[in-house]
């Protein structure tokens, strides 16, 4: 897949303009958190903007294939501090450690589904290395979808997430999302792990 490409072409569907629901909906962090959170997949940043909205102490670190849509975030990000946002691929779990290095959190949106899903244990292997002990891993999968045998999205049975995750994470059990953006309705799942 070439994201570039989609983002120049504005054949990003995925891209809703505003941050997940969920996050404006509920809390899933102390507001005086002051770690790392990283947003693997961030796109042009919505669900940054959210975070960094909710926890004002922490550094936000967004990474992305997508120059273009990297370079539409860091613009409107520009001049804020706590935020930056690296250009790299997530699932190569070495490039990762030396371009972001320990985080305290992983916020999971639209980017485990979309990657293949042969690629599933590399993101599970950045996730591990990157997350410190105890560290969160929290997002919204597709548990449910009905992907047709195509993607993107592609689902994940809970049991193959607990296959790839389960060595190194506590995966806890998913709970339905009731915010959501319209059409994703009963699709969607928030998983939270914890880094073993």
């Amino acid at each position: 897949m070439d994201w570039n490409e989609r983002y120049r072409a504005g054949d990003a569907p995925w891209d809703k303009g505003r941050a997940h629901p969920l996050l404006s909906a509920e809390r899933l962090l102390p507001e005086d958190h002051a770690g790392r959170i990283l947003l693997p997949g961030c796109g042009r940043g919505w669900d940054v903007d959210e975070w960094a909205r909710q926890c004002p102490r922490a550094e936000i670190i967004g990474v992305d294939l997508s120059a273009i849509a990297l370079g539409d975030a860091a613009a409107r990000f520009a001049g804020r501090p706590g935020i930056r946002f690296i250009t790299g691929d997530f699932l190569d779990p070495a490039a990762m450690a030396a371009a972001v290095g320990p985080v305290d959190v992983i916020w999971e949106h639209t980017c485990f589904c979309a990657i293949p899903p042969g690629r599933r244990p590399d993101y599970a292997a950045t996730a591990g290395r990157l997350l410190r002990p105890g560290g969160l891993l929290a997002g919204v999968f597709f548990l449910d979808l009905d992907d047709g045998g195509s993607g993107p999205p592609w689902n994940c049975p809970e049991e193959e997430l607990r296959r790839w995750f389960g060595a190194d994470f506590e995966v806890e059990a998913p709970r339905p999302i009731k915010t959501t953006y319209e059409g994703r309705e009963g699709e969607e799942r928030l998983v939270r792990m914890i880094r073993r």
